[in-house]
């Protein structure tokens, strides 16, 4: 079959992008379980894998559970805080609490690293470059301290599985490419597509200052290793059969997560870089009014028939 008639099947980018990760999880599935020494636990895993999202009016949600888009946004606003205590995001959700130390901090936590470790802001000083200059290629952003991190040293509970990221901008597209040492493709895969998603809508709407024609591209995150813990296998089956019954069923209720952000929507000036930083708890409430209006319903709709999962954090 000729590659556009595949990509013909899918009606649009959050179907595509589902039929990838549902792909993925069955490929992990199939593999030969092994040890993970430092978890003491069983997995199944594969290397060196792909999966993007081509932005046309909606945000990758994976159709086969529920998700909260709201936990991503406020993870978001959160890391673009640049801060390592955990008081403000556990307002709106507790997804960081296992990995907070005495005092409540997140010791390696993501935004601290982007915004004030390693002698500069990256993000600030990112997203001012490309300002300067649109065809920058040196846009690369690192979570990862190099002086502590890996290479046998355990000293924290959390070192950075998205390890950096990249933006450009190509034919007034903005991009990005999100670089994971380490992918829980049940636990983290979802929500840090979501969360980064966000963010590069957050960086597109900043740029716009500067030229108005730009629009959302591409997300790619590149997967250095794909694993299922074996706790989760039943819950990657379960998301597995729910995908295939997708297939059968295109009825409305596997469509009820699709979120339009369309082109008007990416002009919402308070997802800019600078306004979330500025007031994250008024972008916060503008955010949850903005996925109430969309189907005029509470987020997610109390009618959506998917499952929450709520599968164990493997530290």
């Amino acid at each position: 079959m000729p590659l556009e008639s595949l990509y013909n099947k899918f009606a649009d980018a959050n179907q595509l992008y589902n039929f990838h990760y549902h792909c993925l999880l069955q490929d992990i599935l199939s593999r030969e379980e092994m040890d993970n020494q430092r978890t003491n636990t069983k997995i199944k895993a594969l290397p060196n894998r792909v999966i993007g999202y081509s932005f046309q009016g909606t945000l990758p949600l994976i159709n086969t559970r529920k998700m909260f888009p709201v936990t991503a946004f406020a993870e978001l606003c959160w890391t673009l805080s640049g801060v390592r205590k955990l008081d403000w995001l556990q307002k709106h959700t507790k997804m960081w609490d296992d990995f907070a130390n005495e005092n409540n901090e997140v010791e390696a936590a993501y935004g601290y690293r982007w915004r004030h470790m390693f002698g500069r802001d990256q993000l600030l000083d990112g997203i001012n470059a490309l300002k300067k200059d649109p065809s920058d290629r040196q846009i690369f952003i690192s979570a990862w301290d190099n002086g502590r991190d890996g290479l046998g040293n355990h000293w924290t509970s959390n070192v950075p599985c998205p390890t950096s990221f990249c933006v450009n901008i190509i034919n007034n597209k903005v991009n990005m490419t999100v670089f994971l040492r380490s992918s829980d493709t049940i636990v983290g895969l979802p929500y840090d597509m979501l969360m980064y998603s966000l963010l590069l809508i957050a960086i597109t709407i900043e740029l716009r200052y500067m030229n108005p024609k730009l629009s959302l591209g591409r997300i790619d995150a590149m997967l250095s290793h794909a694993h299922i813990y074996a706790a989760h296998y039943d819950i990657a089956e379960e998301l597995i059969k729910n995908a295939q019954a997708i297939d059968s069923d295109q009825s409305e209720k596997y469509h009820i997560q699709d979120l339009n952000f369309d082109d008007a929507a990416i002009l919402w000036q308070f997802m800019s870089i600078s306004e979330i930083i500025k007031r994250p708890d008024g972008a916060m409430e503008l955010f949850k009014e903005i996925l109430q209006q969309q189907r005029n319903v509470s987020w997610p709709p109390k009618s959506n028939p998917l499952k929450h999962y709520k599968p164990e954090i493997i530290k």
